[in-house]
């Protein structure tokens, strides 16, 4: 298979491609790995090629065993006419997305169209593969956790790992940001409360101007 050879070379390349060509758009990255790959032996390609053997073969077995546990969802979007247009996805925010992009000069109609179309498929695909992984530990909520398996040990998804973790430990320290700062303002809110309240024995204890009467 030499399209998941390919990936699980680009899995393994892309890390130090983009250290070695920081700020590059994602075109030029894969761009550069094509380039790598271009360059290997049949030999070293086929090392590739037996691996991504491999995990198809194991993906199959998986696939297979959640079938027969009546835990494959099966995808209902395939042959759906989907929201107007036949889309889900908003064609117009897809082409300003595809526009960031320094790289695309022009974009057809029909050439964003079939990048939606796509983009909705492949969406589709690891969200259904993101549910088995929830619903073989007992969850009807997906985590992101669960997307990052899947980018982990399918194929199709193995690209995405490293920005899909990158996301997950940015939102971990944003998280940890928010309740820091959660807990900074309560704890000041307290602080500047507690500053201003008296004992309740001082409301009980004579003033002065009552000591001098009494005098």
């Amino acid at each position: 298979d030499d399209l998941g050879a390919y990936f699980m070379f680009a899995d393994e390349k892309r890390p130090e491609v983009v250290e070695a060509n920081p700020g590059e758009a994602v075109g030029t990255i894969a761009k550069k790995i094509g380039e790598l790959w271009s360059k290997l032996s049949p030999e070293e390609k086929g090392n590739f090629q037996s691996k991504a053997k491999e995990e198809k073969e194991r993906v199959a077995l998986e696939t297979e065993a959640l079938r027969e546990a009546g835990l494959l969802i099966e995808d209902s979007t395939a042959g759906s006419g989907g929201a107007q247009g036949g889309f889900v996805l908003p064609v117009a925010r897809v082409r300003k997305i595809v526009k960031l992009d320094p790289e695309v000069k022009g974009l057809s109609k029909e050439g964003i169209q079939l990048i939606t179309k796509a983009s909705e498929l492949f969406v589709a695909a690891l969200g259904t593969s993101s549910v088995q992984v929830a619903t073989l530990q007992n969850r009807r909520k997906i985590v992101p956790d669960d997307i990052l398996q899947v980018c982990e040990t399918k194929p199709n998804f193995m690209f995405l790992q490293e920005d899909v973790r990158n996301l997950i430990d940015e939102q971990k320290e944003e998280h940890k940001s928010k309740e820091k700062a959660k807990e900074e303002a309560k704890s000041k809110a307290n602080s500047e409360a507690n500053s201003g309240v008296k004992p309740l024995t001082s409301f009980f204890a004579p003033s002065s101007a009552t000591s001098n009467a009494a005098d």
